[in-house]
């Protein structure tokens, strides 16, 4: 019975570049290869695999510094405007309220460590329909898990305050209490003390020559616009009521620096009203956080931003469904005389596969979250070629092109490769993954009858992903226009993987005991990994995969 040779021992080459892209590009499935070498079925010959492949993704290559862990871009010595655009009209209140015109508002340091799990089960499915044409399809099942572990000012001294990156702010207490009695006090107290000094400048630019009025025409003016603008803005940081004025959800802490400004600004405004009243001015300061924030208050702003609050993100459905052909071109196999001498043996096929956008996108609304298919439809064209130069070492040479088109919807436009901060609320539009260059050497040398082992390496190129916003989400003159907020362009740019691995097979293929009942098929083992990235930044992955082959013959 013709079938297969064990030359297939390295299952899946080509489709496993998929999972040789950084967690959040993982659009596709791995492992969902119609052109793993250059053999074909025979007519009417029929081929199952049954496999389960695990991808594990840790780190990031390329960039700076490199490596670095996958939740790199959410990690920060100092959580401030910066990273959290809404914490702008805070920083910008602080400034006003205690005259220091340089502070940057920290909430403090976040630590973050994430990692991927990728399974892809797929039901590969094959037909000779002549003796060098072998139809295929692939239905993969494939189940993502990122864990994310954040940490928001974890680390304490003694004092209970965070050992590094330093917070000067915390959740505001009166918003959190919804009471504002001490907020409304000092307001309070500021009225008093400026309808006072009001009725006096008037009584004093009436009768210019009393007793103190000199002063008061001249400074009363400048003290009560001052007096208007501070109070103004202490309503704003600290609120007064949950209604209409609930205040910032974060202000100085307690016994900082920035806090003790700002009450030695309420002091000054309480030593001046003093001194042009001539008479006591009862002016309280007010107490700040009672501690920096925590992870609760960091849901607080992810959720704010649109996005999920922390956890872990499963993501579980059918992959893209591919359909292809396998056509062999040159098959010198069949030479008997070579065979038995050992001598050189090649053969050289094509293949065209199509993909159906099955798969579901990654939600962009969750903090690495894994896509499990492209979502969008595709084509790839590839070219496999099989060496024999010698009894026992064959190589096998895989090439393809990846052509993806069309694109989707997405919720959320990325920042420059993929980064999480600056938070910002979602901006909507369209997302095209980048084509896809392969190449992959596997030579192999059989051991012992049946046994093999097989080397492996493999480069794959990714371009740049690309994106459009919706008009009416950014610039309603251009769709491919983004927000000010994007640093750079969206989405990853194009990088180029260089991967290595090692497998084992067993096989009863090509044995001369197919003959007695044996029905022929393939176990192989096989581990991958990413070593090194050029031109931009992938992901460190680990691939290791387990394959069953059955071969049918009616």
């Amino acid at each position: 019975m013709s079938v297969r040779s064990n030359i297939r021992a390295s299952a899946a080459l080509l489709a496993s570049l998929l999972a040789c892209l950084l967690p959040h590009r993982v659009e596709g499935q791995s492992s969902t290869s119609l052109l793993t070498d250059a053999s074909v079925l025979p007519r009417g010959g029929v081929g199952l695999t049954l496999l389960s492949n695990w991808t594990r993704v840790d780190a990031l290559l390329g960039g700076t510094p490199s490596p670095r862990n996958l939740g790199f871009t959410f990690n920060t010595d100092s959580l401030g405007a910066a990273q959290i655009p809404a914490f702008s009209p805070t920083q910008s209140a602080i400034r006003t309220l205690s005259g220091v015109s340089n502070f940057q508002l920290s909430a403090g340091q976040l630590s973050s460590v994430a990692n991927s799990r990728i399974v892809t089960s797929p039901l590969i499915a094959e037909v000779g329909l002549t003796s060098r044409l072998t139809l295929g399809i692939v239905i993969p099942i494939v189940e993502t898990r990122t864990t994310l572990i954040s940490r928001l000012n974890s680390k304490r001294d003694s004092a209970g305050l965070p050992v590094t990156g330093f917070a000067n702010v915390g959740p505001n207490p009166y918003r959190l209490s919804q009471n504002y009695g001490a907020t409304s006090a000092v307001l309070a107290e500021f009225t008093n003390a400026t309808t006072a000094l009001q009725a006096l400048l008037a009584t004093c630019q009436a009768n210019p020559g009393n007793s103190g009025c000199a002063a008061v025409n001249s400074q009363a003016p400048t003290l009560l616009a001052s007096a208007s603008t501070f109070t103004n803005t202490f309503t704003t940081l600290y609120g007064t009521d949950h209604a209409a004025h609930p205040g910032q959800e974060y202000v100085p802490l307690a016994g900082s620096a920035i806090q003790s400004s700002i009450n030695r600004q309420i002091e000054s405004f309480r030593n001046s009203y003093a001194s042009l009243l001539n008479s006591t001015v009862a002016l309280d300061t007010i107490a700040g956080a009672r501690g920096p924030a925590a992870n609760l208050q960091l849901d607080t702003l992810l959720a704010h931003a649109g996005y999920d609050t922390l956890g872990i993100a499963d993501h579980s459905s059918i992959g893209d469904i591919s359909i292809g052909a396998t056509l062999e071109l040159i098959n010198t196999y069949g030479d008997s005389i070579a065979a038995a001498s050992g001598g050189t043996m090649f053969r050289l096929a094509i293949n065209g596969t199509g993909r159906i956008g099955t798969g579901q996108p990654a939600n962009r609304n969750r903090l690495f979250d894994n896509a499990t298919g492209f979502g969008q439809p595709g084509a790839i064209v590839g070219l496999a070629s099989d060496l024999r130069f010698a009894r026992r070492f064959t190589l096998s040479a895989v090439g393809s092109y990846t052509a993806n088109f069309g694109s989707v919807d997405i919720s959320r436009v990325p920042n420059f490769e993929d980064a999480i901060f600056p938070l910002t609320g979602p901006v909507s539009g369209t997302y095209s993954a980048g084509n896809i260059i392969m190449a992959s050497f596997t030579p192999r040398v059989e051991l012992a009858r049946y046994f093999a082992f097989n080397g492996e390496y493999q480069i794959v190129h990714v371009a740049a992903d690309k994106y459009t916003v919706n008009p009416a989400a950014g610039d309603t003159t251009a769709t491919d226009a983004f927000p000010a907020a994007f640093s750079g362009p969206p989405g990853f740019g194009a990088a180029t993987a260089h991967q290595v691995g090692f497998g084992f097979s067993y096989s009863t293929v090509s044995s001369g005991d197919r003959g007695h009942g044996l029905i022929p098929f393939e176990v192989i083992f096989r581990h991958l990994e990413t070593i090194a990235v050029n031109g931009g930044v992938a992901p460190k992955t680990f691939e290791d995969q387990i394959t069953l082959k059955i071969f049918l013959h009616r």
